[in-house]
């Protein structure tokens, strides 16, 4: 799904840290105090706004990886548009899905010590030839 959106390694990698922080790669992860769950922890409304428009989509693997990667887009561009580049991008992306555009919630803190070191992993292991 990422290479259909013209994304490259590094973007799959940052998507694949998320959803490993987010819910460990479990499609049924919920959160107990929100209506966050599924991959990409959506709650009611952000779930809503990329495609997730019932329970069967929100715990579905690809439905779920699809809306994770359109949001990643828009805060990778909201990150982008902020004026952040290089390594940081990816950091600051983490960041405002976690928060949204305030960036009060600690997103970038959780990124910096949770979501990058499993970004180093997953961009260190994705095959060249799978994702160029």
């Amino acid at each position: 799904i990422a290479k259909s959106y013209g994304l490259g390694r590094e973007d799959l990698a940052m998507i694949l840290a998320m959803a490993y922080v987010e819910s460990g790669f479990n499609n049924d992860a919920a959160a107990g105090t929100t209506s966050a769950s599924g991959l990409g922890q959506f709650v009611d409304g952000t779930a809503a706004a990329y495609g997730i428009t019932n329970n069967e989509q929100r715990f579905d693997s690809v439905s779920g990886g699809e809306a994770l990667i359109k949001y990643f887009i828009y805060n990778k561009n909201l990150a982008k548009n902020s004026g952040h580049e290089g390594r940081n991008l990816y950091l600051m992306t983490y960041a405002y899905h976690h928060d949204g555009p305030s960036l009060a919630y600690g997103g970038e803190e959780l990124s910096r010590t949770h979501v990058m070191p499993k970004y180093d992993l997953f961009l260190e292991n994705i095959c060249t030839d799978i994702m160029p």
